[in-house]
């Protein structure tokens, strides 16, 4: 859907935009959460608003191990997604009409195959009890996956880039999230302790443009694959290093 907006940029801005906007309100719809408007009032103090606002501070190495893993992965993905067009120009010397085309097949391919794994992954780990495990898996597989296009810097190149990773995106989105669950410290502070996880994947993509600007000034846009794969590596070896989830 991206690459119909590249002769418009500020349209495709706008767009997505009000389909952010919409989104989140379906969402409150959707989840069907119970008013808290006749819960007990807790007295406000100055102190637990500190704590609203406060990291975990007890028990939460699992937690912080989490954070990093999930920040390592989405700048991963931010230091190739970021500069898709670049790549697709300058790297596979692709031509503006072919640049379009490639990002509409890999984009379709991306979001076929990881729909797919995200609704199947979680059952499969919930039969097997290794959610941790999968995860490690599914980082490993897209580092791989980044690897491909680095070797083979053509077209169809990022066409298996493109599934490979799709696949382990897909199924780690469902897995990340049951070990964002399982490592949260404190079950009172739930909501707020997966606020700042969730931080990652905004900080993540800002860090992942940063990231592969550095590492395109370096070595060339053949490095961002690179880079993509040394970062989910990283991320692979801190999600092994969790301890409270199997």
């Amino acid at each position: 859907m991206v690459a119909q907006f590249l002769e418009d940029v500020t349209l495709g801005v706008e767009v997505f935009a009000a389909v952010a906007l919409a989104g989140g309100v379906l969402s409150a719809l959707l989840a069907g959460e119970r008013s808290n408007l006749d819960d007990p009032k807790v007295p406000f103090r100055p102190r637990e608003l500190l704590g609203m606002v406060m990291f975990p501070t007890h028990g939460a190495r699992d937690f912080y191990k989490t954070l990093a893993a999930r920040f390592l992965l989405t700048v991963g993905s931010g230091i190739v997604s970021n500069y898709m067009l670049y790549i697709l120009q300058d790297y596979l010397r692709l031509d503006q009409t072919g640049s379009q085309r490639m990002l509409s097949v890999t984009s379709a391919i991306t979001l076929a195959v990881g729909l797919v794994c995200c609704l199947v992954a979680g059952p499969i780990a919930d039969r097997i009890g290794r959610p941790k495990l999968l995860t490690v898996v599914t980082a490993c597989m897209m580092a791989v996956g980044a690897l491909v296009p680095f070797l083979v810097p053509t077209p169809g190149g990022l066409v298996a880039f493109s599934a490979i990773v799709g696949v382990a995106n897909g199924a780690s989105s469902s897995l990340i999230q049951t070990i964002s669950v399982e490592v949260l410290p404190d079950p009172a502070a739930a909501a707020k302790d997966l606020g700042f996880l969730n931080l990652a994947n905004t900080l993540g993509g800002v860090g992942g443009s940063f990231a592969g600007a550095a590492v395109i000034g370096v070595v060339g846009y053949g490095g961002a694959f690179v880079g993509q794969a040394v970062a989910v590596l990283a991320a692979a070896a801190l999600f092994a290093s969790i301890r409270r989830v199997r």
